[in-house]
């Protein structure tokens, strides 16, 4: 841990005396780093602390360096028939991390406090960031295991390159085989998932060797799901960020739709014996035993008398191959099935990108007829000739000119007054709108409303809870409007006793 955070702490200490930070005001959040807690027990979590400020949250702790008090006596503890207590001698010994709490009576670590984003995968689990380690039989041991594992990776996946360089597998040179972590995934993007599975592959084995270390665990056939899971998520990863992005293309997204389901059922048809051949590769690579496919499948957890027979060939390749790809078909086929293909390329028809080079007379005729609640039959014979009128006059008009997306061209149609003039697109634009095409946005809400509705603040309502999400979603809209404005509606709102 020592030799990883060498780099940051010599940045740290590397600001002049006149740098020193004292202050810090963003977003009309105003703290004083000089005093900020100093007893790790006490200390605001720093993922609390706005986002904005807390790069200069972390440089100011680094600046003070771990809290590190000599007490006289340590509070001490019974354990059966000898009392144990936090030992000082131990800042010695790491003095670069090492923190004691006298609030809790716990040892904490300072990395884990300013890096670390979740909780697990150390020795002691959440007791160095959050509770405090407070087991002290035995403590200089656990707490030389809490450094050691943060470095068993990175010295297991350098070992293996070094060989791979004497063997000339790789070679050196600037930029190649560079060091190399676990990505972590997000909770609501898939493509993150795909990259972890991508770098948990290329570092397979000095994982397994870390996990041997930690515990001693049975045999499990996990290598197939790994590289099934792997093959899945690369055949939908085009897909998946075409439909992340904000700027959406959504005919070229309908098509990766259309190339997702070929691949996955080419997949399914003709590919299981070069996917049984690419685990088998893996596995002999990293001395993993082979399952023989004629043998017969023992299922784990189960009595043999009340399972029926089958082959490994039988299990892998029906109740496990065919039946996850044809979910996936299924789920896509679900989700993008011919009346939602035919109305998303309808409404990519719309697209001002390019000076309306999507644009469809036909298809947009189409898409107005599956709302005939909101298009009468009269309406839709007079939307045919308004629909030649207005792109004459969009293609034609300078302020139409470079729009990406439909939301644009429904602002700039408001502030052009053509939303009066053509009353029946400015309606077929705003149905467009509505459609939950893309997954971006319901992504960054969610990430939103973890940030928002934290542990502090559980109890929220769900009222304020939108107002807050609105403001933190469309935070640009609202940073470009002046505070005095607001406070003045706010304050014309209704009679106040106090002035703003």
């Amino acid at each position: 841990m020592k030799r990883n955070f060498k780099s940051i702490q010599n940045s740290s200490t590397s600001i002049g005396k006149n740098d020193k930070i004292t202050k810090s005001s963003y977003a009309g959040v105003n703290i004083n780093l000089e005093d900020l807690e100093s007893d790790p027990g006490l200390r605001t979590p720093i993922m609390d602390h706005p986002l904005k400020i807390r790069d200069q949250v972390r440089r100011a702790y680094m600046q003070k360096g771990p809290c590190q008090p000599h007490l006289k006596p340590f509070p001490s503890t019974k354990v059966g028939t000898q009392s144990r207590a936090f030992n000082c001698a131990w800042y010695e010994e790491f003095q670069n991390w090492l923190e004691y709490s006298v609030s809790k009576d716990g040892a904490f670590c300072l990395y884990c406090y300013l890096f670390k984003s979740n909780c697990g995968g150390q020795s002691g689990g959440d007791s160095f960031v959050g509770q405090g380690f407070r087991n002290f039989k035995n403590g200089k041991a656990r707490l030389y295991t809490h450094v050691e594992r943060c470095d068993i990776l990175r010295e297991k996946q350098d070992a293996i390159i070094s060989e791979a360089l004497k063997c000339g597998e790789i070679s050196s040179g600037r930029g190649l085989n560079q060091e190399t972590n676990l990505k972590r995934p997000s909770d609501t993007r898939w493509g993150s998932h795909y990259a972890t599975l991508v770098s948990l592959i290329n570092l397979f084995s000095p994982i397994t060797n870390v996990l041997q270390i930690i515990v001693d665990d049975g045999r499990a056939n996990s290598e197939q799901s790994l590289h099934l899971m792997k093959a899945f998520l690369g055949i939908t990863n085009e897909l998946s960020k075409a439909l992340q992005r904000k700027d959406q293309d959504i005919a070229n997204a309908m098509k990766l739709v259309e190339i997702c389901k070929k691949r996955l059922q080419a997949m399914r048809d003709n590919e299981w014996d070069s996917f049984l051949n690419q685990v088998s590769t893996f596995c002999a690579k990293y001395n993993v035993d082979v399952l023989d496919m004629d043998d017969t499948f023992v299922a784990q957890g189960r009595s043999r008398r009340k399972t029926q027979e089958m082959t490994n060939l039988h299990h892998y390749r029906v109740e496990f191959f065919f039946v996850v790809i044809d979910i996936q078909l299924q789920e896509l086929n679900e989700r993008f099935n011919e009346v939602n293909t035919e109305l998303l390329l309808c409404l990519a028809s719309l697209c001002p990108g390019d000076s309306f080079v999507a644009f469809d007379k036909k298809k947009l005729a189409r898409f107005a007829e599956y709302y005939p609640k909101d298009f009468s039959t009269f309406e839709l014979m007079i939307l045919d000739d308004q629909l030649e009128t207005y792109i004459i006059d969009v293609r034609t008009t300078e302020k139409f000119l470079g729009l990406k997306s439909i939301g644009d061209l429904t602002q700039k149609m408001v502030k052009t007054k053509k939303d009066i003039v053509y009353p029946l697109v400015y309606r077929l634009i705003t149905l467009a709108l509505i459609l939950p095409v893309v997954t971006a946005t319901v992504e960054r809400v969610f990430s939103s409303m973890n940030i928002l509705k934290n542990r502090l603040r559980n109890r929220m309502g769900d009222q304020w809870m939108n107002d807050c999400l609105l403001v933190y979603i469309e935070k640009d809209i609202f940073n470009s409007l002046d505070n005095e404005v607001i406070m003045q509606r706010f304050q014309n709102m209704k009679t106040r006793r106090g002035r703003l």
